[in-house]
């Protein structure tokens, strides 16, 4: 399920606006995390699926560490990769620069910050 390449993803302005980025998304997804796509929770044991929400928390946590810090690990302080920071950041190095937007999933960022 981790994908070397996360940090890396964007789309366009014109993909969001249109609803196309999540296609594009399916395109470029790791083709191991395709298939936990639809699992089935009564056939998967827990250990499975624990292990791929932390895989997906910590690609996250460190993309959105990377878009405030340049650096994409694991912030030492959960409070680097607030609300405010991620907006400005997306907006200084994406929009405003090349009409694109740094593809990052929230729910995960979410998790990192409500159960650290």
């Amino acid at each position: 399920m981790p994908d070397a390449d996360y940090w890396k993803y964007v789309a366009t302005r014109d993909e969001c606006a249109k609803h196309l980025f999540k296609g594009k998304a399916e395109r470029f997804a790791y083709a191991q995390a395709k298939a936990f796509r639809f699992i089935d929770l009564d056939k998967t044991d827990k250990e499975t699926v624990k292990n791929n929400w932390e895989s997906l928390k910590i690609q996250n946590v460190c993309k959105a560490h990377y878009l405030v810090s340049g650096c994409n690990t694991i912030p030492s302080e959960k409070s680097t990769i607030n609300q405010k920071s991620i907006f400005e950041a997306q907006k200084d190095k994406y929009v405003n620069t090349d009409e694109m937007v740094s593809i990052l999933n929230s729910f995960p960022i979410f998790l990192y910050d409500y159960l650290k």
